[in-house]
């Protein structure tokens, strides 16, 4: 048992350093959560970050599109052992460990102050047009209605595509986490230049919980132990500024979790 606990604690050891194990981890770019060049390389890292340093461990985030995330953390010859920021689920159950929350997604709609809208259910946004990103999962109700062609959801490839729509008029609605609306509106000048104000609706369409996710193997239940370890030690992230009158019935940090793409 002594020589397999060691076998396991070197497979989460950089080869290229003795003085701490590091834990590789694969991540997508997406401010404030994630980022090479954002403090800490974001929010969620940087919890995570914490957590492994309490353990005396090390986290070297390695970042790749999306689409290359889960098949680097998912082949153990790549030396990735999991990933990082991602929503739960219970399908993800089966192949993966879900650390404890390292943050939280609140997702909602962004829209024009010259135009607000009034809902309490998706019923009142048909005919709106929203802005969505292709591929992502957003909430399970809207994308099943979005799916079925109850509600007239327009895709592109990323949030700032979908900003400058409604910046336009081109849009009603556009679906995105408030968090990163409100980095890429503090980021992005055009998007703050005379004309139409964007903001927030006050109204979320749920609040996902953000985590790290480990491989379903004895490498990747050691990782998870470790930085279970340290999750613990430290307080909980809270889902700061979300009053709970702002989620629809059923949302929030207990509801059911989707994956984000």
């Amino acid at each position: 048992m002594k020589a397999l606990a060691a076998l396991l604690w070197l497979a989460l050891v950089s080869a290229a350093s003795a003085a701490a194990p590091v834990l590789h981890i694969a991540s997508s770019e997406w401010p404030p959560y994630a980022g090479p060049r954002l403090p800490g390389q974001g929010t969620a890292l940087q919890t995570l970050r914490e957590a492994a340093r309490a353990e005396g461990a090390e986290i070297r985030a390695h970042f790749l599109p999306w689409a290359r995330v889960l098949v680097q953390a998912g082949t153990r010859q790549s030396g990735i052992i999991g990933f990082a920021p991602e929503y739960r689920s219970r399908s993800g159950e089966q192949r993966w460990l879900f650390t404890r929350p390292i943050g939280y997604s609140p997702v909602g709609f962004a829209e024009r102050s010259d135009r607000p809208v009034a809902w309490t259910s998706l019923d009142d946004l048909r005919g709106k047009r929203i802005g969505v990103v292709r591929g992502y999962v957003n909430e399970e109700a809207f994308d099943r209605e979005a799916a079925e062609g109850r509600l007239r959801v327009e895709a592109v490839n990323d949030d700032l595509g979908n900003l400058r729509k409604l910046k336009a008029g081109r849009l009603d609605l556009v679906v995105i986490d408030a968090r990163v609306f409100e980095y890429l509106l503090a980021t992005t000048p055009e998007l703050r230049r005379p004309g139409p104000v964007l903001r927030m609706n006050p109204r979320l369409l749920t609040v996902h919980s953000l985590h790290a996710a480990f491989r379903r193997d004895p490498e990747g239940q050691a990782a998870w132990e470790l930085v279970e370890r340290g999750l613990a030690r430290q307080p909980p992230p809270l889902p700061e500024g979300l009053g709970a009158e702002a989620l629809p019935p059923g949302a929030g940090p207990g509801a059911p979790q989707r994956p984000r793409p």
